[in-house]
């Protein structure tokens, strides 16, 4: 496959397939035929090095004729941006469906914005209704039981965690404006990872570990008391 890219910019002009020609040394003088510029450059390579998006987008690349053979093509910065803006809009989605852990319950829930009208709805309904308690399903698909205001707390809870979301969407796109070169753009990950209820685990040992301590502290006293 031959490329044709502006000397001046590098940008990818189009790609011609050598197939289609008699002789290849002729490819240089129908350019303009072609409707390439007098500033337009050719170089073959091997079509398994052209990134499948630049056969069909080749404007959006740049092309580097001195660079090593699998970092020829480069997309444009503008084009970089875009895509890395779209991979954190993916993240963030990733991170909502994941859930959290909830304070209230110390149970992880969804966080999705169907599950946040799911969980209006059903405040609303026990509120018309004069329902105090109701089931809801959690994150691992379990049921709990919670009060009334324990639902309330827990949809504040999914609010806050969704404005948290999108508060830092928005200081990565930030990020992502601001950088200047594709390295820059590598650099820049969603920081959120899965919340799982650890602390919940801890307290819950710490509580049965007191527990056990107290019945042994009581044995204890009794023996004593016996003695």
């Amino acid at each position: 496959m031959i490329v044709v890219y502006d000397k001046r910019s590098y940008r990818v002009l189009g790609f011609i397939n050598p197939s289609d020609y008699e002789i290849k040394t002729k490819l240089d003088k129908r350019k303009k035929q072609l409707g390439f510029s007098k500033n337009s450059a050719l170089y073959e390579i091997d079509e398994k090095y052209i990134p499948e998006e630049a056969l069909v987008n080749p404007s959006k690349y740049f092309f580097f004729p001195d660079a090593g053979i699998t970092s020829k093509f480069v997309l444009d910065l503008g084009q970089l941006k875009l895509k890395k803006k779209q991979e954190i809009k993916e993240e963030m989605y990733k991170a909502a469906k994941m859930g959290f852990c909830s304070p209230t319950i110390k149970a992880k829930v969804n966080a999705e914005r169907h599950d946040l009208d799911n969980l209006k709805n059903l405040y609303d309904y026990c509120s018309k209704n004069n329902i105090s308690s109701i089931q809801i399903r959690l994150y691992d698909n379990s049921f709990k039981e919670v009060t009334l205001t324990e639902l309330e707390a827990i949809i504040d809870e999914v609010v806050a965690f969704g404005l948290q979301l999108y508060q830092t969407k928005w200081q990565l796109e930030q990020q992502i404006e601001q950088a200047t070169t594709e390295e820059e753009l590598q650099n820049i990950f969603w920081p959120l990872a899965d919340q799982e209820c650890e602390e919940t685990v801890e307290e819950e040992t710490g509580e049965e570990t007191s527990k056990e301590e107290n019945e042994e502290g009581k044995e204890e006293t009794t023996s004593t008391d016996n003695t």
